[in-house]
């Protein structure tokens, strides 16, 4: 069940960890698989992983350059709610266009 399902801190360390060393997020779940014997005793899933691995850069992105153009934005639209903006990320889930409305 979905709900039931969660990162434990130490996997997402290890989804961190193998993360920054270059290992993508398809071979990094096969290794977890691997390590517990199998895909049933992971307690979550790619999509879960993908999914993590999203949230920690969207929350890291927060706090750099690119925290300072979305706090930018958000304060437009308090100004403007008309006020639109899409970011499209590249493969790498960095920002690769910013489009303006």
């Amino acid at each position: 069940m979905a709900s039931q399902r969660k990162i434990s801190e130490l996997q997402g360390f290890e989804i961190e960890t193998e993360d920054d060393a270059g290992i993508g997020p398809k071979a990094a779940y096969e290794l977890a698989c691997i390590q517990v014997g199998g895909s049933v005793n992971v307690r979550y899933t790619l999509q879960d992983h993908d999914n993590y691995l999203r949230g920690k850069r969207q929350w890291k992105m927060a706090y750099g350059q690119a925290g300072n153009m979305l706090t930018y934005f958000q304060e437009k639209i308090d100004v403007n709610p008309s006020f639109q903006y899409v970011l499209q990320m590249n493969r790498e889930e960095q920002t690769a266009n910013i489009f303006l409305g």
